[in-house]
């Protein structure tokens, strides 16, 4: 439980940082770094070996371009383009590799949210509702997972 409460306090320190930077690209670059994380965890979690390693870098640029690109145009190509993507060897079977594009895809859409949700309520127009609507929607997820957890604990 320590640990938990370290693990709280550190990410809501990070996490007010972050909003601080807000209207700026160093809120896209970290929310493109916690997107390349949880796509990383997926990989893991899919059992995908250090072999693979091609499989987890090739999400690297895609993401990249997702999150910090102003063109509409690439972004709209490039998502369709990521579902594309399926690498396969005598290595990787088709099922962890099309798990590993479906969840990406869904991590990188989510996390994409974020940013799309900055751009089309900006500081100058709308004061701070975008924080708001991203702080609302990481309680549900966090008030979600705390109450899972002492349900399972109970």
């Amino acid at each position: 439980m320590k640990t938990r409460i370290i693990t709280a306090v550190v990410g809501i320190l990070v996490l007010i940082g972050v909003l601080f930077t807000f209207d700026t690209m160093v809120f896209n670059l970290v929310v493109a770094a916690i997107t390349l994380i949880a796509i990383h965890e997926i990989y893991t979690a899919l059992g995908f070996d250090k072999k693979d390693w091609l499989l987890y870098v090739v999400t690297v640029p895609y993401t990249l371009l997702i999150m910090l690109s102003s063109y509409s145009v690439c972004r709209a190509l490039v998502m369709p383009a990521s579902f594309l993507l399926v690498v396969r060897n005598g290595t990787v079977s088709f099922a962890k590799t099309s798990g590993l594009v479906m969840f990406s895809g869904i991590v990188i859409f989510c996390f994409y949210s974020f940013v799309r949700l900055k751009e089309l309520l900006p500081v100058e127009e709308y004061g701070y509702d975008a924080i708001f609507f991203i702080l609302l929607s990481l309680c549900f997820a966090w008030g979600g997972d705390t109450c899972a957890y002492f349900a399972g604990r109970a």
